[in-house]
């Protein structure tokens, strides 16, 4: 997901609104800021469901579960959010392919890769991402085949496991957990639909085009954080790249890897689409979260005879937050 602050997603909704209909002028509003507390710490459950459908092929779905300790402690101007402690659910581990575990293991012993948001909630970047680089490499190289394109095979390893790209992926977690929501001057009606036209990079093609997202605050539920009962509010949005320009980049690239399978490319693409759907609770006057469920489904039609796939990955994470820790 693209940053998608107030600056951003929230005021051209704003704006969007503005232009078919008044500002509601409801009580019921609130204001959404970043305000986290500096020596927050909290205990982290993630449970991952990933399902894939190819056809012909029956249904292949995997669990993994997890935990760790999500620490933030601000220094002047900037946050450092840190990662510790990283632990897998065995009955899931063992579930998994012998070469899967052995990965798994590895990571459990890498450093998370640690990064830097600004005191508005914007993220600036990752902070000593080496551990985790050589980790993940060390564990990866060996798992690669030999023989004459072992080479770019570890080039392209290299380029994975890069800045950008690893930069790229915790951008996304951080800016639909709090990033996109942060920096509200405007107040959003509960209950009120909102709609945005933004500018995203797409996953995949690794191209910008345009994506409407969709977004609401659904209702004001408690919380809990280190014993205290909060208020928190319960969001939801979903966002998708506008269907011609996906097509229209996919095509592109298929033109450049395999010029004998554009032909007919405007046809076969006809069923791909990306969809990311996000349930947040979290205190609106800090955005500190405290229960999220990201959900990405993507559909790839196949390509010279291959058959196409429907991919559901979703991730449920809950934020446990104690006095003391």
């Amino acid at each position: 997901m693209t940053r998608l602050a107030f600056a951003g997603l929230l005021g051209c909704a704003f704006t969007l609104q503005a232009q078919s209909q008044s500002q509601s002028q409801s009580q019921d509003s609130v204001r959404l800021r970043f305000a986290w507390p500096s020596g927050l710490v909290a205990q982290v459950e993630s449970n991952k469901t990933r399902m894939r459908e190819v056809d012909g092929q029956p249904p292949a779905r995997s669990v993994a579960s997890y935990s760790h300790v999500m620490r933030a402690a601000r220094q002047g101007q900037q946050y450092t959010i840190a990662f510790s402690d990283l632990r897998l659910d065995p009955k899931g581990l063992a579930a998994l392919p012998p070469p899967q575990q052995a990965l798994m293991r590895v990571l459990t012993q890498a450093a998370l890769p640690g990064y830097l948001v600004s005191a508005d909630g914007d993220f600036v970047a990752l902070d000593k991402p080496e551990a985790f680089q050589e980790a993940m490499r060390s564990a990866l190289s060996p798992l690669l085949p030999d023989g004459p394109g072992k080479a770019a095979s570890l080039a392209a390893l290299d380029k994975l496991l890069g800045v950008e790209v690893l930069s790229a992926a915790v951008r996304g977690d951080w800016d639909w957990l709090v990033g996109s929501w942060a920096g509200g001057e405007q107040a959003i009606d509960l209950g009120e639909d909102y709609v945005a036209q933004t500018q995203g990079v797409a996953p995949l093609i690794n191209q910008a085009i345009a994506y409407e997202t969709h977004f609401k605050v659904t209702r004001r539920l408690p919380c809990d954080r280190e014993g205290r009962t909060l208020e928190c509010i319960e969001l939801k949005a979903s966002t998708r790249p506008d269907s011609a320009a996906l097509k229209q980049a996919v095509a592109g690239i298929v033109a450049q890897l395999a010029p004998e399978a554009a032909a007919g490319m405007e046809k076969t693409l006809s069923t791909l689409d990306l969809l990311v759907e996000l349930e947040l609770v979290t205190e609106p006057d800090t955005l500190v979260p405290h229960r999220s469920r990201l959900t990405k489904t993507t559909v790839l039609p196949g390509l010279q005879g291959q058959p196409s796939n429907r991919q559901v990955e979703e991730t449920v994470q809950t934020f446990r937050y104690e006095a003391g820790r």
